[in-house]
Formats: structure tokens, C-alpha cells, sequence
């Protein structure tokens, strides 16, 4: 399915969010997906991490990766790129293909008359997201060249908390693939990783201090143990606008 949402910002811009693919097959040359894809109209595609599983063969992953690379993509490390031991590999692939590798360090895309900075985080132990976002908030500040408007890519949800206060204007994540059941009237899932039973940040739009978070539910279908109920698989359309 394809989600759409839109925040205010000063140019417009379409974002196309993929996330949470997990290697997964999505039919014969990964069609399926890809022609959704290519049926919608954007400006870049965001890839906030795990295109790649740690224990699904990559073959899939990157039969998808080779199908948008046409597109101006933006790529980070989510938490089972990196248990894979495939980190550095994925990251230098991917970049032989013309994917925009963030680590820790940002991009700058031009939208309008707008200087846009995309910054990518890799992914960093789950119980340690406080410190996680201090790293986030200290790299947003100790870069003066400040430019019309930040977007950060980091696997794991913030929470508002944690992102009301950071030197961006959108965060863009995914991770909870959608709390994987969703049963009325339970909106936000009934458990994500690192976040437990009923998350308050596994799929939608979040704001804080003017601030948005954008949470994709991610494209796996279902992974290992537990399978998704009510929750298809997202593609996040997200539409910036004056």
C-alpha cells in the first residue's frame, strides 16, 4: 500500500520513504514492488535502513536496490545490515550503484530555490537511544553551514522527547514495521522492537516544537516469528509543502 502525508516546509518536495525490506521477495525480478514504485512521482527516495536482513539472503535486496537506482536515493545502516557483519560491504555496493551512502554525515539536494541538507545516522544499539540522539543532536549543532532545511534519516523512531529539541526539521525512520498486528482500535500496533507492547512511534506523522517525525511501517511482509495481521506492507509518499 502507499501512505501519503504532508508537512509544512519552505519549497515543495515529494519523498519517497522506503524502509524495512528485509530482503524479501516481492515476485519475479522484484515487479511487484518496483512497478508500485514507478508509478508514483517523486524527487528523491529515502532508505532508512534494513533493505538488507542479517539472516535473509541478499540476492532480493539488491535485485530491488538495481531496480530504483535510475532515482536519486538516500541509504543508511539499519541494526540488521550491521548484526549481518555486511556493513562496510552493503555500504560500498551499494555505492558502486549510484546510491547517496550516509554515515554519519549528510548530502545536499536542491529543491526550489531551497538548499535541502539530508543527513544519515547508521543505526546504534537499541537500549542506548538517548545517547543516540545526543550523538544525533551534537553532529546537527557542530555543523555551522546550516542551509534552508534538515532532513535526518535514523533506523530506529525518536521519540518527542528526543527530537523536539534536535537541530532538524523532519526525521525520517522505521523499524517498528507498523507494531506488526493492528487491531482496532489499537492504531500504532501491538508491539515493535525496542519499543515493546502498543508503541507510540511504529508507523505516521509525529510532531514536536514545529518539529516531524515520519515513521514508514517498512516493506517486509513478515519476518521470522512473527508475522504482520492488518498491516500490508508501506510505501510513504510524504509531500513537503509551502
Amino acid at each position: 500500500m502507499v501512505s501519503e502525508y504532508t508537512v509544512k516546509a519552505p519549497m515543495d518536495m515529494d519523498l519517497l520513504i522506503l524502509s524495512d525490506l528485509h530482503s524479501m521477495d516481492f515476485g519475479e525480478g522484484q515487479r511487484e514492488l518496483l512497478d508500485m514504485v514507478d508509478a508514483l512521482s517523486f524527487d528523491v527516495i529515502l532508505m532508512p535502513g534494513d533493505i538488507f536482513d542479517d539472516k535473509v539472503d541478499d540476492a532480493k535486496g539488491y535485485e530491488f536496490v538495481d531496480g530504483i537506482k535510475k532515482y536519486k536515493c538516500y541509504y543508511i545502516l539499519g541494526n540488521n545490515e550491521i548484526i549481518s557483519g555486511k556493513a562496510e560491504l552493503h555500504m560500498k555496493k551499494l555505492a558502486s550503484m549510484g546510491i547517496t551512502v550516509l554515515d554519519d554525515g549528510k548530502a545536499i539536494y536542491k529543491a526550489d530555490d531551497k538548499q535541502v541538507e539530508i543527513w544519515g545516522f547508521r543505526d546504534r544499539h537499541p537500549w542506548r537511544m538517548k545517547d543516540y540522539a545526543a550523538h544525533v543532536a551534537k553532529r546537527l549543532d557542530a555543523d555551522t553551514d546550516f542551509n534552508d532545511y534538515r532532513i535526518v534519516l535514523s533506523h530506529k523512531p525518536l521519540t518527542k522527547d528526543q527530537f523536539k529539541d534536535i537541530n532538524a526539521d523532519l526525521i525520517i525512520a522505521g523499524h517498528a514495521h507498523g507494531g506488526q498486528w493492528r487491531l482496532p482500535p489499537v492504531n500504532n500496533g501491538v508491539f515493535a522492537p525496542n519499543q515493546g507492547i502498543f508503541p507510540k512511534y511504529a508507523g505516521g506523522v509525529y510532531e514536536a516544537n514545529g518539529r516531524y517525525e515520519v515513521v514508514s511501517r517498512g516493506l517486509a511482509r513478515g519476518l521470522k516469528l512473527v508475522p504482520r495481521l492488518n498491516n500490508p506492507p508501506e510505501i510513504v509518499l510524504l509531500h513537503l509543502r509551502k
